[in-house]
């Protein structure tokens, strides 16, 4: 585990783990078996070879550490928490915990470990027995766990499930099962500079006739990457298209969406933008946005993780859903969901998922949005007059109810990049959209079952 250097001299916590995030205890005295990877026995290195050297030793030290104090937690009926939040995020879950033990009795372990090594440590630890019994991370990993058995459904009634976002839920279940509970959420939406837009498009039509206005001199009305699968999604959506035909025990991979009349029309939609004179070829996102601070671009299409870089630029904003298209449908974006899941490894299911409850009660949501400007998974907590006074949230909230999750299925990592490049190809008018779709489809199609052989 990487510990920042503020933390690098402090001795480690007791087991409680209370006031605070904690560093892995020492092992316990009695004898144990470690089930990690064994290093190979190789000759000291020289030069290069010893930097790689101790930085590989590092990490397998560090991996260490890190079972030893879930060890040490299963071995005294103590619950852990692995997570890669923030640090201005640790204390709101110190106090939920601490809650929780106040209530519960039983000892709570918080872990930071950084949010690139989470998941790969997840996939080595739980297997074996040594990982923790909840752990935070994008609903988008659920699949892959679940295929590989490495969370566990929750059990919860509807009552303890009324006050979540129904689009929270339905991105924490994989096969109809639910494998944990939502702690916050993120979408696109519309973003306008008040200044250049004092009245925003009722509809895509008036968006498209205001943008028009004002573009030129080096000046963009309406800009985004619509090149990018994430950002052009919400068109494909609004016009009736989909990713996965929904099966019997969820998403069929193999049944694709995106080659239909409707993708058609969307990606048609996408291409008239460029043909227009709208929106340049080759506009990318960082482009988009750059320009949008800039005062140079009057709209874009971006999300909840651009507007405090609007806000420090002074531009005087408004986020909102993605105007209703001319079909008279509301376009769909994609909605992302971090989460909070139960592990194969918990000893203690039951309380593991009252500590989960905590961890993501109103409170708790409401705290994380005030120190970190996370948008609550729970209606309640949005409606949370500290939260509601921010515009944004009820603005965001309102975009996230008209998505749908970004599929957690695996098969998902197969349809970005050929996506990108199809949007590419079309949007530049070098390829047609209908052809270009089906020739799309066929190839993530081959991808995917390529991927499962």
């Amino acid at each position: 585990m990487v510990v920042d250097k503020d933390r690098r001299k402090q001795p480690a916590r007791p087991s409680s783990g209370r006031r605070g995030l904690t560093s892995p205890s020492p092992p316990p005295r009695r004898p144990f078996i470690l089930l990690v990877p064994m290093m190979p026995r190789i000759a000291r290195p020289r030069g290069q070879g010893r930097l790689t050297f101790i930085a590989v030793t590092a990490l397998v030290v560090a991996f260490a550490l890190l079972v030893l104090s879930s060890m040490r937690a299963r071995n005294q009926r103590e619950l852990v928490v692995w997570t890669a939040f923030k640090d201005s995020e640790i204390p709101v879950l110190r106090r939920a915990a601490d809650a929780f033990e106040a209530a519960e009795g039983v000892p709570v372990r918080l872990i930071r470990v950084p949010f690139q090594e989470l998941q790969p440590k997840v996939q080595v630890s739980v297997p074996v027995g040594q990982g923790p019994d909840l752990v935070t991370g994008p609903h988008d990993w659920i699949g892959n766990f679940a295929q590989a058995n490495m969370v566990a459904p929750v059990e919860l009634d509807s009552n303890a499930l009324a006050p979540y976002l129904p689009v929270s839920l339905q991105a924490m279940r994989y096969r109809d099962k639910l494998y944990g509970l939502p702690v916050s959420v993120s979408t696109l939406g519309l973003v306008i500079n008040k200044r250049l837009v004092p009245q925003a498009p009722a509809s895509m039509t008036e968006l498209l006739a205001q943008a028009h206005a004002l573009t030129h001199d080096g000046a963009y009305g309406f800009l985004f990457d619509d090149t990018d699968f994430f950002f052009a999604y919400p068109f494909f959506g609004g016009y009736g298209a989909y990713i996965f035909a929904p099966g019997a025990s969820g998403p069929d991979p193999f049944r694709l969406g995106l080659d239909t009349p409707d993708a058609i029309r969307a990606a048609t939609f996408l291409a008239d933008l460029h043909r227009s004179g709208l929106v340049p070829v080759g506009t990318k996102k960082e482009s988009a946005s750059s320009l949008f601070r800039e005062g140079r671009c009057a709209m874009t299409i971006t999300g909840p993780w651009a507007l405090q870089d609007y806000r420090e630029k002074k531009i005087d904003y408004q986020f909102m859903p993605i105007p209703v298209l001319d079909n008279g449908k509301w376009p769909q974006p994609l909605v992302s969901v971090d989460g909070v899941m139960l592990t194969r490894s918990s000893r203690d299911p039951a309380l593991a998922t009252r500590l989960m409850l905590a961890l993501t009660g109103c409170n708790a949501e409401v705290e994380l949005n005030l120190s970190a400007g996370r948008i609550p998974a729970r209606a309640d907590a949005q409606a949370d007059p500290r939260v509601a006074a921010n515009p944004d949230v009820p603005a965001i909230g309102a975009s996230v109810e008209k998505g749908i999750p970004m599929p957690a299925i695996p098969a998902i990592s197969q349809v970005w990049g050929p996506m990108g490049d199809a949007l590419t190809l079309i949007t530049s008018g070098q390829a047609p959209p209908e052809a270009q779709l089906k020739s799309t489809v066929t190839q993530i199609v081959d991808n995917i079952r390529k991927s499962m052989e």
